[in-house]
């Protein structure tokens, strides 16, 4: 992977197995609620993306955040594509604890591709 490419990297255990992609500002008014990971990998709302990880129990999370990545380096599941909507082009990636974030500025244009269903590994890829 080419470090210019990389806008963000985090690698660690998910509580509540899921990521979230967020323009800035919907935090606490984003709601998941009815959404079952088990059925869907990911869950979008106005503002908001969810995306179902393994739990913690299995193991560590890697989520990173790219620009223009080679084909042969995309992960192999397409679980969104479509735009998110921020006034100032800001955007976060955090888990729901806030225990890590990944401040960005985008089009809000959005790719995620995962590894598998309860994902290991998490790509956000930017439009």
């Amino acid at each position: 992977m080419v470090p210019g490419r990389v806008v963000g990297h985090v690698v660690q255990k998910i509580e509540y197995a899921y990521v979230l992609i967020e323009a800035e500002g919907v935090g606490e008014e984003a709601d998941h609620g009815d959404w079952d990971s088990e059925v869907s990998a990911a869950h979008a709302i106005a503002g908001s993306v969810a995306i179902a990880v393994r739990a913690p129990i299995e193991g560590e999370v890697d989520v990173r955040v790219l620009r223009a990545v080679p084909q042969e380096e995309l992960l192999p599941l397409l679980v969104f594509a479509g735009r998110l909507e921020s006034p100032g082009g800001g955007f976060v990636i955090c888990d729901p604890l806030n225990t890590f974030r990944i401040e960005f500025v985008s089009s809000g244009t959005f790719e995620v591709r995962v590894d598998d269903h309860q994902a290991a590994e998490v790509q956000v890829l930017l439009g």
